[in-house]
């Protein structure tokens, strides 16, 4: 795995350590519209991390986070949550702590370059969806 998406992908979990699973990491990255993936991304403010990697299969995602969990960077520790159903979450392990603050300086610039483009266009697209709803033609889709 490419040293960058790495960093991108523990710098991920551990703004959210222990509180979400794999599936929503993924979820998020691939720029998911479930409603829980849209309300963390306005309440935790993640846009920066929104559809980054949109282009990759949701199986190629899952087999970064799987490389990680095998590299014992990140572990999967089962959580009782308020509804009393346990679920599986994603927690950074110490050595992940240690790598991203060693690649910080090397990564950290790159990383806030990637999230001031990719909000960009997140203000781009919101743009369009606004002028084509005060629209009162909407151009046909071909």
């Amino acid at each position: 795995m490419d040293e960058f998406y790495k960093y991108l992908l523990l710098s991920l979990v551990s703004e959210l350590d222990g509180e979400r699973g794999k599936a929503f990491f993924v979820s998020l990255l691939r720029g998911s519209k479930q409603k829980k993936v849209l309300y963390l991304l306005n309440k935790k403010s993640l846009w920066g991390y929104y559809n980054l990697l949109g282009l990759l299969s949701s199986r190629s995602v899952e087999a970064m986070y799987n490389e990680l969990i095998d590299g014992k960077f990140l572990y999967i520790k089962s959580n009782r949550l308020t509804d009393g159903f346990f679920y599986p979450l994603l927690y950074v392990d110490e050595a992940a702590k240690k790598y991203l603050d060693e690649k910080e300086k090397e990564y950290s610039d790159r990383l806030r370059d990637v999230f001031e483009s990719n909000g960009k266009i997140v203000d781009i697209n919101r743009t369009m969806l606004d002028l084509s709803v005060q629209s009162d033609a909407l151009p046909d889709v071909v």
